[in-house]
């Protein structure tokens, strides 16, 4: 009976003490980079929620991030910096520490010219892309991702987390790890990639080629043709193919 005596006084302790560090800090950061001379923006980001918005009238980058931090992760253990070098731009936003008993979460959003080429790469947590012209290369480790109006060419690699792309007008690639998929109103001669999870395409103008390792697979909509290279477990639905239908 002691010794649990001494074993609850020291869990109360450690309660009490994990209470006091993960008081929160809530505070913003902003940042800033005239445009005018860059071609390209490098968006890399290792945690937090992640927006990206074009728009067709801005003049510069814009980069407003919302923090809430423990009060045991100081402002130096954030990295959050925008930087210009010749015509491409990097914004970076990562946490340096990372280990330990603290609480940290992120809300990152980035403003840029819609006609901007992009290169996003993103750890974890959910992302948001819209409203882009430019060429869009994403690269997500975890957390949903959605991509929206978006006209420029796109290619997708995503290891987890659900994936819905609506609106997109020139899909080269996506290569989809897990998680279910959702494409709508899409075009493009596109190459499909996947591991596991549902695939639910509709409205797709252009030729599609398929492999499909596990998941059901509907394809409602595809005026080209469709070239299912390889199709594991799961149902298959095919319905309203304009063009071919080919199963390897």
């Amino acid at each position: 009976m002691k010794a649990m005596g001494w074993l609850c006084m020291l869990l109360a302790g450690a309660v009490l003490a994990s209470g006091c560090q993960f008081d929160r800090v809530k505070e913003h950061r902003e940042l800033e980079l005239p445009a005018s001379a860059i071609e390209s923006l490098e968006v890399e980001t290792g945690f937090g929620e992640l927006t990206i918005i074009g728009d067709k009238e801005a003049s510069s980058i814009q980069a407003k991030a919302t923090i809430k931090r423990s009060q045991n992760v100081s402002e130096e253990d954030i990295l959050f910096t925008l930087e210009q070098e010749g015509n491409t731009a990097k914004l970076v936003l990562d946490d340096t520490a990372g280990f330990g008993l603290r609480s940290l979460e992120v809300s990152l959003t980035v403003t840029v010219p819609a006609a901007m080429s992009m290169m996003v790469k993103d750890g974890s947590g959910d992302t948001e892309i819209k409203d882009l012209e430019g060429p869009l290369v994403v690269h997500d480790d975890s957390g949903d991702l959605k991509i929206s109006n978006v006209s420029g060419e796109l290619e997708v690699h995503d290891q987890s987390g659900d994936l819905q792309v609506t609106n997109a007008s020139n899909i080269k690639l996506i290569n989809d790890e897990s998680g279910d998929m959702k494409l709508k109103n899409t075009s493009g001669d596109m190459q499909l990639q996947d591991q596991s999870g549902n695939i639910h395409i509709n409205n797709h103008t252009g030729d599609l080629t398929i492999w499909d390792d596990s998941g059901d697979l509907l394809i409602d909509g595809v005026d080209g043709n469709v070239t299912l290279e390889e199709k594991g477990s799961g149902d298959k639905t095919v319905k309203n193919i304009k063009g071919s239908w080919t199963e390897q």
